[in-house]
């Protein structure tokens, strides 16, 4: 095999990989930004992440899903990534 014939896969396989990071990277951006449940005291109006947390009072939804932690957003962006790069190796130059 020549040096110039495998070039295009690896050029292919970099861009996959990009793209797959970038948009997983994008994902956790978003989600984190509008669906994440992120959570205030009352008393002292310092802002958690969790709402399991009681600072002064116990911690009250102030926007996002109350089911949507750092975690699910952080595994759902992981899923994003995988499946940008698993339809990706699908497609060969």
């Amino acid at each position: 095999m020549a040096p110039a014939s495998v070039y295009p896969r690896r050029t292919h396989s970099l861009a996959l990989l990009t793209a797959a990071g970038v948009l997983g990277m994008l994902a956790d951006s978003v989600l984190g930004a509008t669906l994440q449940g992120k959570y205030e005291c009352p008393a002292c109006d310092a802002r958690f992440e969790r709402g399991n947390n009681v600072c002064h009072e116990p911690v009250r939804l102030t926007r996002g899903l109350r089911w949507l932690d750092n975690d699910g957003v952080n595994l759902a962006a992981t899923l994003v990534g995988a499946t940008v790069a698993a339809l990706g190796a699908g497609y060969s130059p």
